[in-house]
């Protein structure tokens, strides 16, 4: 019994001792060793400097904690720091499942600092090429990672960009690395600027795979805007962006996919502006995305519908004849060049894309105009990239006015295209196929515009061809335009227009048949641009009995021509007749009073006689008809003489051919004797152009 009791105390004893070395073991000297080992193996492991405050270890709870845990960068900096790491092992767990099994993992306060040099090299990369020793199979109850930072700076960018990612929460429920293993998490994180991300779901180590959902809300796309310089040439001012998908993603070989589903997008307040001028470019005060679906293994996106609501975009023709969007896709700053069709062949197909409460302006194309609808609606178009290819089903456009405005002139003229509905069908850039086209609108509320045809805006460089008709539109609007080019003003008129138009490879051709009706001009003017051709009488030739003009007037030219100005092209063909008109008056009015030409400009007479010639009167009674089809028209007449053949008092006989003249034509009746006028020359100014009255034409009050 003594040696019993003896052996038992023994027994005790060497317990206490063990419990004693134990605890020294597990409290004091293993933490110091660990410490010292940790901070040597991975500073040489990492080439970095790595630094621990303190390491405990509770050898009852089998718990360890590691402080202060910094690993420095070699150029100054922290790479990856934490406050405070506490893990929790369970023995017994491990016995009962052959693993290393841990309770939980706790990280308190990380910091990871995420740099990307000038040379695009991040500041990590370094270690990825690490030879990584493999981890031991392990299982972990929970793991939270409490009050995490990541800072990223961009040194590559035009712009420098930095941005911090604060509040990081990570929650990682039942890990394990066993296969087909579903391990639960949900992470959360906050930027300086309050744009929230998060992501939850499941994912699985081997093979890898994941299925969750991820969001994003409140971000700031302005912030961003360093990453939109150079591909875009483009610089967002404001925009706040709310996104959220689901995602499953997959990388085993027998079942790979990488898919985002249920895709909601939406934009709030969206500015952007042409980077370097900072003109305005696009902007929306809404964009919804509904039903995005991604899959990259196939290189498919299919979106149920995208809607833009109160937008508007701005379209410039540039000094070199090119316009602003043409510039939009090439680096800030460098040339345009030519660029290798993609690889990657996406396909895109969206149900519907729609426009709502939308304004576009286009400056310096034609003037200026601005463009509003209420709805633009896209049906069912589809994209792909390589080759390139797109498709759309339909067009419509409805409510909406189109306004003119050409600042060129003093006042700007101004014009409007309003209750203006269209409708394109189904094209394609793949098929020549050309699709119907059907316009209906008012111009100023008033004249009804109706224009069909066929388009196809995606073949070669837009494809054309129409017919418009356009009834009685006020013309007084473009008086600045008449003041200018005419030197008139214009008091009254109505214009009708029946147009074929047609556009291939940017090539225009249009016949247009032009009536303007009571014409009118006012006011005349002092414009510097103004024709010297005598306009009142051009205009009172060109009208019929009716007081209507009718012309027929072709436009061609080329789009890509600088000095192609479709105003101004339009300006000259009217011009033109008028301009032949003016010149050859007597054959204008010939040709509408009995044939003739020029020669009715003057009536020939015997030497030294003032009498008529029988053969002669035939061309004034041409005029006489002609002075009573156009009642705005005028005529002087002047006599003539032949200094060789004439003798006596030339003056007067002079005076005595044109008055012989005046009279046959007042003689006829009809017409009022103001209507024929005398220029009576002093001696030393009577025309020696041959024993002649001369005739001029002139317009009333001209």
């Amino acid at each position: 019994m003594k040696n019993f009791s003896i052996m038992l105390v023994k027994l005790i004893a060497a317990a206490a001792a063990f419990m004693l070395l134990y605890t020294v073991m597990g409290f004091l000297i293993f933490p110091v060793v660990l410490k010292r080992v940790a901070v040597q193996e991975l500073t040489k492991f990492l080439g970095r400097a790595v630094t621990i405050r303190q390491i405990d270890f509770n050898p009852y709870a089998m718990s360890l904690a590691v402080n202060g845990f910094k690993v420095d960068e070699p150029k100054g900096g922290i790479i990856l720091s934490w406050e405070a790491l506490h893990i929790t092992f369970a023995p017994l767990s491990s016995l009962a499942h052959h693993t290393i099994v841990f309770k939980d993992a706790v990280v308190r306060e990380p910091v990871v600092n995420i740099v990307r040099d000038a040379n695009g090299n991040f500041s990590f990369a370094d270690l990825l090429l690490l030879p990584w020793p493999k981890l031991p199979q392990f299982r972990l109850g929970l793991m939270r990672l409490i009050d995490g930072k990541v800072v990223f700076r961009d040194a590559a960018l035009p712009s420098r960009f930095s941005t911090t990612l604060s509040n990081l929460t990570l929650n990682l429920t039942d890990f394990s690395m066993t296969p087909d293993h579903d391990n639960s998490f949900s992470l959360s994180a906050v930027s300086e600027g309050g744009e929230k991300f998060s992501s939850n779901g499941f994912f699985r180590l081997d093979p890898l795979s994941a299925r969750g959902e991820i969001a994003a809300e409140n971000v700031r796309i302005g912030k961003y805007h360093p990453y939109f310089e150079n591909p875009f040439n483009v610089t967002i001012g404001d925009g706040t962006l709310t996104a959220r998908a689901s995602y499953d993603v997959d990388l085993a070989r027998n079942r790979f996919k990488v898919l985002l589903e249920r895709g909601e997008i939406s934009v709030h307040s969206l500015k952007a502006y042409e980077h370097g001028s900072n003109a305005p470019l696009f902007g929306f005060a809404e964009l919804a995305i509904h039903g995005a679906r991604v899959d990259l293994l196939r290189q498919k996106i299919d979106v149920a519908s995208i809607v833009i609501t109160g937008g508007s975009a701005v379209l410039r023709r540039l000094p070199d004849n090119s316009f602003n969007v043409q510039h939009l896709a090439m680096p800030a700053g460098t040339p345009s060049m030519s660029r290798a069709a993609p690889s990657a062949n996406w396909n895109v197909a969206v149900g519907e894309i729609r426009l709502a409460d939308f304004a576009t302006e286009a400056d310096n194309v034609f003037g200026r105009e601005t463009l509003e609808w209420k709805e633009l609606g896209l049906s069912k178009p589809t994209f792909r990239t390589n080759p390139f290819a797109v498709s759309v089903a339909a067009v419509t456009l409805r409510g909406g006015n189109l306004v003119f405005t050409d600042p060129s002139v003093m006042p700007p003229v101004r014009m409007a295209m309003t209750q203006l509905d269209i409708r394109i069908g189904g094209f394609s850039t793949e098929s020549p196929q050309m699709a119907d086209l059907a316009l209906h609108a008012r111009i100023d509320d008033a004249a009804p515009l109706q224009i069909s045809g066929e388009a196809n805006p995606l073949l070669g460089e837009g494809e054309m061809n129409v017919r418009g008709l356009l009834q009685n539109v006020d013309l007084t609007p473009l008086s600045p335009y008449a003041a200018k080019y005419l030197g008139y003003e214009l008091a009254a008129g109505e214009l009708s227009m029946d147009v074929a138009f047609s556009l291939q490879s940017r090539k225009l051709n249009s016949r247009n048949r032009i009536e303007i009706d009571r014409l009118t001009l006012g006011r005349k003017t002092e414009s510097k641009d103004a024709t010297n051709l005598p306009v009142p009488l051009g205009i009172a030739l060109l009208k019929d009995l009716g007081g209507r003009i009718t012309l027929n007037l072709p436009v061609a030219g080329t789009l890509n021509d600088p000095t192609f100005d479709i105003p101004k092209a339009i300006i000259e063909s009217v011009l033109n007749p008028l301009t032949k008109t003016v010149t050859f008056p007597f054959a204008a009015l010939a040709a509408q009073s009995g044939g003739g030409g020029e020669e009715l400009g003057f009536q020939q007479f015997a030497s030294e006689s003032a009498e008529l010639v029988p053969q002669e009167t035939g061309k004034l009674d041409t005029i006489f008809r002609g002075l009573l089809r156009w009642p705005d028209v005028m005529v002087d007449i002047e006599g003539s003489v032949d200094v060789t053949n004439d003798t006596g008092d030339l003056q007067l006989l002079a005076a005595d051919r044109s008055r012989t003249v005046q009279e046959y034509l007042l003689r006829q009746g009809s017409l009022e004797p103001g209507r024929v006028f005398l220029i009576e020359d002093p001696l030393e100014k009577v025309p020696r152009k041959g024993s002649r009255a001369l005739l001029y034409l002139r317009a009333r009050d001209s």
